[in-house]
């Protein structure tokens, strides 16, 4: 029998939104946007728009997201028109890579705290 197919993990989450967003709900979606980066998910962000005098507002909106995300996140697939909306993939920015605590120590700083004691002088 075969094994059934493997379910995909989907570690993308879509914001969708319109040109004419006001002010705190942009915030509001870009707050969204930033705990799911946070949490190492891909962001598929969607400015979607109606007929060809709103393609370059939702243009500006998408720039203007991506300006407000900067050092947060880092574009993944660069912006681009599908199905009469503006799409851009962010990821999270890369880990730093942070060294085990062992390794980041010097020899000699090992040798005095791994609890060897030294020998007592006589005297």
């Amino acid at each position: 029998m075969a094994k059934p197919a493997a379910k995909q993990k989907d570690n993308s989450k879509e914001l969708q939104l319109r040109p004419r967003i006001m002010e705190h709900d942009l915030a509001t979606k870009l707050r969204r946007a930033e705990g799911w980066l946070a949490d190492g998910l891909n962001v598929n962000l969607v400015v979607a728009f109606r007929g060809e005098e709103q393609s370059e507002p939702a243009a500006q909106l998408c720039d203007t997201v991506l300006e407000r995300l900067d050092g947060r996140a880092r574009v993944d697939k660069p912006r681009r028109v599908q199905a009469g909306a503006w799409r851009v993939t962010l990821k999270p920015p890369p880990q730093k890579r942070t060294q085990p605590a062992d390794a980041a120590q010097p020899a000699a700083a090992k040798a005095r705290g791994s609890g060897l004691a030294e020998p007592a002088q006589a005297g």
